[in-house]
């Protein structure tokens, strides 16, 4: 939640399946939301993110806000190809790779 509005909201999912004889902790369409209405709606976020382009199975997925700043969003994204900590500086609508 942006601490500075209530409102905003983001969100992370990603697809789990445990078995007896495996888990598969991945799919293509595990990815970050946000929603500027207290969650009434939501959008999803990608620009930048591993998952933009649809190639390959995205794992756990974790987002956080800057408390004092809430523009910047960090979120820390499994993906077959690229895995890491990408830092958004506008809310969410753009990402980049932190190395």
């Amino acid at each position: 939640m942006d601490p500075q509005s209530s409102q905003t909201l983001f969100a992370a999912n990603y697809e789990r399946r445990r078995t007896v004889y495996g888990l598969n902790g991945g799919s293509p369409s595990s990815s970050l939301y946000k929603s500027t209405d207290g969650g009434a709606t939501w959008q999803k976020l990608y620009k930048g993110l591993p998952y933009e382009n649809d190639r390959g199975d995205t794992g756990r997925l974790g987002v956080s806000t800057y408390p004092r700043d809430p523009r910047i969003i960090y979120a820390r994204v499994e993906h077959v190809e690229n895995s890491g900590v990408f830092r958004s500086a506008d809310g969410g609508e753009t990402w980049e790779k932190r190395k």
